[in-house]
């Protein structure tokens, strides 16, 4: 899923973009009846977050995903840059329109953000 921000920012290249798009999907496991982070724009929140101006925080981020391109979840809860991802997933999520409807706020289609 490719957006203006993610074509504008490009802090991310397709394997970190896909190795993000699994660890998010293994934080926030989507089902029936709510897509998971990947289906709503999650490498687009973090590319939004993670400037090209906040080089050292890119850094950070691209060697969090290259030392868990493959590990499982498990494995990569012990690394300890994950808390900070994991939030920062959370923070996507549930503050998207699907998040906040999960949680009972209806937002308006004027408040709704399209990811992509």
């Amino acid at each position: 899923m490719a957006s203006a921000v993610g074509e504008r920012r490009g802090v991310l290249e397709p394997t970190r973009r896909a190795t993000l798009d699994r660890l998010a999907d293994e934080v926030v496991p989507g089902d029936d009846d709510a897509p998971a982070p990947s289906r709503l724009g999650v490498v687009e929140f973090f590319e939004a977050l993670f400037t090209r101006e906040r080089a050292d925080e890119v850094a950070a981020l691209r060697d969090f995903l290259d030392r868990n391109e493959s590990n499982p979840i498990d494995t990569v809860a012990r690394d300890p840059w994950f808390t900070a991802f994991a939030e920062t997933v959370h923070e996507h999520y549930w503050t998207s329109p699907t998040g906040l409807r999960a949680v009972g706020f209806a937002p308006s289609e004027a408040d709704e953000i399209q990811p992509g």
